[in-house]
């Protein structure tokens, strides 16, 4: 295999996967019930959500030399790591082997066999969700009380894996996306 063949691969970002779905409902107004307090109460909510995943995005594992970046030789056996959400260990080190380097000029001796973005990182998802009430104080006066609630079950997504084979980091996960955010606002329309 030639080297121009082995430097190709995946475009830096891209997801192979990309899922996003968005919904709304407002609920009924009842204005057939013949308590006003009933009516406001039960009347008037909205609710909408947004759920999206996706695959993960291309790892450059590399090597340190002389040269700028290097790839690693690629040994066999499981690359990512089954339980990496509970130790924080994505990638799996004994998978992977530097290659030699010329003592003379600290350079790689050859290609790694890895080819770029052979390796991709965690998937993603999330769910956004947004709960709101409309008040109609009087005819021309509207009340609406939301919460906007962003990664609503507050779901792990790992980021940020360390890629260089020669860091006593490799492989481990440094970053997460997105803790859960809560928002409240009220706004008042005439």
């Amino acid at each position: 295999m030639t080297v121009d063949r082995l430097n190709q691969g995946p475009a830096r970002w891209p997801y192979q996967h990309y899922f996003a779905s968005e919904w709304s409902y407002d609920t009924p107004a009842f204005a057939g019930l013949r308590s006003s307090v009933a009516r406001q109460v039960l009347g008037g909510w909205q609710v909408g959500a947004i759920l999206s995943a996706r695959t993960g995005e291309p790892l450059e594992i590399t090597q340190t030399s002389s040269l700028q970046v290097n790839r690693p030789d690629y040994v066999g056996g499981k690359v990512v790591n089954d339980n990496f959400r509970a130790t924080g260990q994505y990638l799996n080190r004994s998978a992977f082997a530097l290659v030699p380097l010329v003592a003379a000029s600290g350079a790689a001796a050859r290609p790694g066999n890895l080819g770029w973005g052979a390796v991709r990182g965690p998937g993603a998802w999330n769910l956004d969700m947004s709960l709101g009430k409309n008040i109609h104080l009087s005819e021309a006066l509207r009340l609406q009380l939301r919460t906007d609630m962003f990664n609503f079950f507050n779901h792990v997504n790992p980021t940020n894996i360390s890629t260089s084979l020669n860091a006593s980091n490799f492989g481990q996960v440094r970053g997460t996306s997105g803790q859960r955010v809560i928002q409240l606002n009220a706004r008042l329309s005439w």
